[in-house]
């Protein structure tokens, strides 16, 4: 994904007039991070007498901790930091931050991470420039 995220802040900064060079007058810090927020929900079992899962007739542990009566609604959040800094004086000009999920399937993390970017860069001071 970091080479995608590389990718796709070149993208953006190439639209806004901006080209890559070894002695730059900015300097793009990326950073980023994904977390897993953990969460299980109970699933909805309502007692049934006659039910294989309600304790009278069948399965007697109806309302025990089993992992087969929660769902895992777990999502992994991932976070996006572009940094614009000068070039000569190493102070930080601009900071957009992105959060969200990016999924699963490649298709579908690729065109997000674009997405992301692309919105991040939406508040950035310099605006597209008609060529593009």
């Amino acid at each position: 994904n970091k080479k995608l995220i590389f990718d796709a802040v070149a993208g953006e900064m190439k639209k806004r007039g901006f080209m890559s060079k070894q002695e730059a007058d900015l300097i793009i810090k990326i950073q980023g991070g994904t977390s897993r927020e953990a969460e299980n929900r109970p699933r909805n079992y309502y007692y049934d007498p006659y039910s294989w899962n309600s304790g009278v007739y069948g399965y007697p542990y109806y309302w025990s901790r089993d992992p087969w009566l929660y769902d895992d609604i777990s999502k992994k959040m991932t976070s996006i930091i572009i940094d614009i800094i000068d070039g000569e004086t190493k102070k930080l000009l601009w900071e957009g931050v992105g959060t969200g999920i990016l999924g699963d399937k490649p298709d579908e993390v690729n065109i997000r991470i674009k997405q992301a970017v692309n919105d991040i860069f939406i508040q950035f001071p310099v605006p597209v420039t008609a060529s593009q």
